[in-house]
């Protein structure tokens, strides 16, 4: 009650309208997903004093993009729940019209590859992430019903090239993550990705 989730009714509880909104599964803005993957990363913050002295992970990210398949369920859901809030606004702010190819790199649940095709007919996209990552994907995707629009293809995307022959390409969330150095290598593979024909002013 304390955090206005649950309101008393006399001697029953029911859900606040925060908690109906966000705490629901099959609404459209949940995100318990979210809140397991918090709670995975938890120990990691009980355990800051070792990584401080260390300079070490205490979890490795590995965990959580496919060596643990429950921690990579409520890792790639979560950013599925982030992902569909902050998209909210993506289709309608990212003009596509006309083009046929989008490459979502570390594209993780597929959130944002599958909205922008259902806004652009015509618009096949393709995700590209890590194996174990994938798997939870192409469950998102299916249950969109937008698998003959949206694919996958596994690849760590420091090491892959990118397929060639896209009119788009998409990095999103990871940037923040790399080095500067690593991000330009990224921005330059992105550009090699691009088929020169589609951007020919």
């Amino acid at each position: 009650m304390a955090q206005q989730l649950l309101a008393r009714d006399g001697q029953r509880y029911r859900n606040t309208p925060l908690a109906d909104a966000y705490l629901v599964r099959g609404r459209r803005a949940y995100i318990g997903d979210g809140l397991k993957y918090a709670e995975d990363l938890y120990p990691a913050w009980g355990r800051l004093l070792e990584l401080v002295r260390t300079n070490r992970p205490v979890v490795e990210a590995e965990e959580m993009l496919g060596g643990d398949q429950e921690r990579t369920r409520h890792f790639v859901l979560g950013m599925h729940n982030r992902a569909l809030g902050i998209a909210a606004a993506l289709p309608s702010g990212v003009d596509l019209t006309g083009r046929r190819r989008l490459l979502d790199v570390g594209g993780g649940p597929g959130t944002y590859s599958i909205l922008l095709a259902k806004a652009t007919p015509g618009l096949q996209a393709t995700v590209m992430d890590l194996p174990g990552v994938l798997e939870i994907s192409r469950e998102i995707i299916a249950s969109y019903g937008m698998g003959d629009r949206v694919s996958t293809q596994p690849g760590d995307y420091i090491a892959a090239e990118f397929p060639a022959g896209h009119d788009v390409v998409l990095l999103s969330g990871m940037m923040h993550r790399e080095t500067p150095e690593t991000c330009r290598r990224l921005l330059r593979k992105a550009f090699g990705a691009l088929d020169p024909a589609a951007w020919s002013w």
